[in-house]
């Protein structure tokens, strides 16, 4: 929980970070496990084991994943801009003339390759990536990861009013309810009380040849 002005510090603080984009390759191989190959007739451990062409060999009880290599890279550029964007997107539907107490918000990291150049640098540095190390076992296993210094995806912003009890607000409160089983009841009556926040940090990078070229036709 923070205060409105406390958010607004938080969103100019992701604006000003740089974002990480990390691939992680893993090669791998299953193996019959060893209690398998000792209770099971040969015949059996042969039908099962050899579904691999039809099926995913990670389906059958009888065998292990081995990995034998892993890596990771980082996807590097020279320019980022931050395009984030916010806007309400639901009121409190509780009658009040006073503003919402509580404002939930709800933040999401997007990536933007900003022309057909970055694109290209993009996808040929993750090739490049998967080529020298996605070939070391029969199967492989990719994934790429975005990630933002300090970047949390909820929070919720809470505003000081004088004489309001703030006593069903408080944690114990959510877990009394939840014990007598009316957590979705106190969800609903405590969503009625907030405005709903969505931001979209946004970060668009640049290749080399790109920033190099729009800096010619400013000079």
């Amino acid at each position: 929980m923070t205060s409105p002005d406390g958010v607004e510090e938080y969103i100019e603080q992701l604006r000003h970070e740089r974002p990480s984009v990390t691939w992680k390759v893993r090669c791998f191989h299953y193996e019959t496990k060893k209690w398998a190959s000792v209770l099971l007739p040969q015949v059996l451990l042969n039908y099962y084991t050899s579904q691999g062409n039809d099926a995913p060999l990670s389906q059958s009880i009888l065998t292990k994943r081995v990995v034998t290599h892993q890596a990771e890279a980082n996807y590097t550029y020279t320019t980022c801009l931050d395009n984030t964007m916010a806007g309400v997107w639901k009121r409190a539907t509780l009658e009040s003339t006073k503003l919402p107490r509580f404002t939930k918000i709800r933040l999401s990291k997007l990536l933007v390759l900003s022309n057909k150049k970055a694109r290209q640098d993009y996808f040929a540095q993750q090739a490049a990536f998967v080529t020298l190390n996605g070939q070391g076992d029969e199967y492989t296993e990719f994934s790429t990861n975005v990630a933002l210094p300090g970047f949390k995806p909820r929070l919720l912003a809470v505003r000081r009013h004088s004489n309001d009890s703030t006593k069903l607000f408080r944690l114990h409160m959510f877990w009394i309810f939840t014990c007598a089983g009316m957590t979705l009841p106190y969800r609903m009556w405590f969503s009625r009380r907030c405005d709903e926040l969505r931001v979209v940090v946004a970060k668009e990078t640049m290749a080399n040849d790109y920033k190099s070229k729009k800096s010619k036709k400013a000079s």
